[in-house]
């Protein structure tokens, strides 16, 4: 899928936990070769590098949090 979700929600491609966790956080898109993280809040709980972010491209090995979860991006 060009399309994975991440939340709390048991429908989440991706389970997230933590204080103000939403059912669908945040999602990663595929747009063309390049992938995004874009944040569905507009909650300051999701990061990538530590900074907090509501849209970004998504770089190899970027390190996404999102409440007390913590990813590690790498396209497969």
């Amino acid at each position: 899928s060009d399309r994975v979700s991440i939340g709390k929600s048991s429908n989440a491609d991706i389970k997230a936990h933590g204080v103000g966790v939403e059912a669908e956080q945040a999602v990663i898109a595929r747009r063309g070769r390049r992938f995004y993280l874009l944040n569905n809040t507009d909650l300051p709980n999701v990061t990538i590098n530590g900074r907090p972010v509501s849209n970004s491209q998504l770089e190899f090995n970027d390190r996404i949090e999102i409440g007390n979860s913590r990813f590690i991006f790498r396209e497969i």
